[in-house]
């Protein structure tokens, strides 16, 4: 009895989320490669030829030319690459009014980015033309993923939610569910069949040689069994994005601030009398590669001199861990006055670090991006294989009962036609007629 009352709550909150779930597993999946897609689509701005004998030009001298080409406006943040062959990111943005405190995250929204050629100082893109083809795509998919293109704010919820987000966040979260009673109807049915190998190993193998029926049905059961964990994953992750509670729930429950690199200020420092000017990005920039050797690097400048310069550093690699360290630097001093290293917090404050690279899928750089491009996809063959297996199950219960078949043999046969029955041999029937 149990197990049929799983197996319905199964199917209803399959079929109440199903639609949703396969979009949101088939765009995640588009989403994982969504900088190679651009990087592909574009490789005029990403990469520039290394000319011989030549070193690239300093950072502040790239600063300054972006500066004086964009009137009125100032670079706020830069990505230096590990590669020679690749181009610096320069984002600039209109100064603040004075007392206006925004994460430093939010302003790539807000703000120019241009691509700058580091051997020239040339830039290499136009700001102000519209985004590609690529970009367009990426954005699109971005959008249906995160809120179905239903961009409509829901009063109450924050400036960032809408329905469409809802919407997604509520699938999201029957899907865990679903996953759960699905492990449920995974199992044996009984503790008996518990016992013998034959019945684990049904949940585990894919009978392609089977019916059609079968073949669904094992499709739907042992690839759900094996997306599990890493589904659940996505799903859980997921919805740090979605609820502010539920960020803050998972924020206690690891012991530290998810997403704490978006809204945590920097540390301040007792800057010099005026007049004594601060060292130069590119000395900053040395002092760190010292401290982190072939690492991106991601540089954000303070608009004011009691504020110290972040950098977060990544390592890119196929099987690198795209974890962030982070280190703070006093800019009239050279000194550090903050790092914070991945390898040494706990395992808590690892997790909640480690959600967005869990969700994006590039915890272990490319590595994990294929692995979890093929989980999202398989998730969302998942709603589709149980739908249909569903069907097929309900037009065979509506099929009209096939008759018995009457195999006739020589005696009915006489009957029938009006013959009396031949003699047969040996039956001691000798009467005349």
């Amino acid at each position: 009895m149990l197990r049929k009352t799983v197996h319905q709550l199964h199917f209803w909150l399959g079929i109440v989320s199903g639609a949703v779930v396969f979009i949101v597993c088939l765009t995640g999946a588009m989403l994982v490669f969504r900088e190679e897609i651009i990087m592909l689509a574009q490789p005029e701005k990403y990469y520039v030829r290394v000319p011989q004998n030549r070193d690239a030009l300093p950072v502040d001298a790239l600063i300054k030319k972006a500066e004086s080409e964009h009137a009125g406006m100032r670079v706020e943040m830069l990505t230096v690459p590990e590669q020679k062959n690749r181009t610096v990111t320069l984002l600039l943005i209109k100064p603040q009014p004075k007392g206006r405190v925004m994460p430093a995250a939010y302003t790539r929204w807000l703000g120019t980015k241009i691509f700058m050629n580091p051997y020239t100082g040339e830039t290499v893109n136009n700001p102000g033309e519209p985004p590609s083809a690529a970009e367009m795509f990426v954005i699109i998919t971005r959008e249906l993923h995160r809120n179905l293109l239903i961009n409509i704010p829901v009063p109450g919820m924050g400036t960032r939610s809408s329905a469409g987000g809802l919407i997604v966040a509520a699938a999201t979260i029957i899907f865990a569910v679903e996953c759960l009673t699905g492990l449920v109807l995974w199992l044996p049915r009984s503790w008996n069949s518990m016992k013998r190998w034959s019945s684990w190993k049904q949940g585990l193998t894919v009978k392609f040689r089977a019916g059609w029926g079968r073949c669904l049905y094992d499709l739907h059961n042992t690839l759900g069994f094996y997306l599990l964990i890493p589904v659940l994953i996505l799903a859980l992750t997921g919805l740090c994005w979605s609820f502010s509670w539920y960020r803050a729930a998972v924020s206690t429950l690891c012991g530290d601030t998810v997403f704490k690199n978006v809204f945590q200020k920097p540390e301040k420092i007792i800057p010099p009398p005026e007049g004594v000017p601060p060292l130069s990005i590119a000395q900053i920039l040395g002092k760190q590669r010292q401290l982190t050797p072939d690492c991106e690097l991601f540089v954000t400048i303070p608009r004011d001199r009691e504020t110290a310069l972040t950098i977060q550093t990544r390592r890119t690699g196929f099987f690198a861990l795209s974890v962030q360290d982070k280190t703070e630097w006093n800019r009239f001093t050279g000194e550090a006055v903050m790092t914070e290293r991945f390898a040494d917090k706990s395992f808590g404050a690892k997790t909640a670090a480690s959600v967005s690279a869990l969700h994006y899928g590039n915890i272990t750089g490319l590595s994990s991006k294929i692995l979890f491009f093929f989980v999202s996809l398989f998730a969302a063959t998942l709603p589709v294989t149980g739908v249909m297996w569903r069907v097929r199950k309900w037009k065979k219960k509506q099929r009209p009962p096939v008759p018995p078949i009457t195999v006739l043999t020589k005696t009915s046969i006489n009957i029938q036609v009006g013959r009396a029955p031949a003699t047969v041999a040996g039956s001691g029937n000798t009467s005349n007629p």
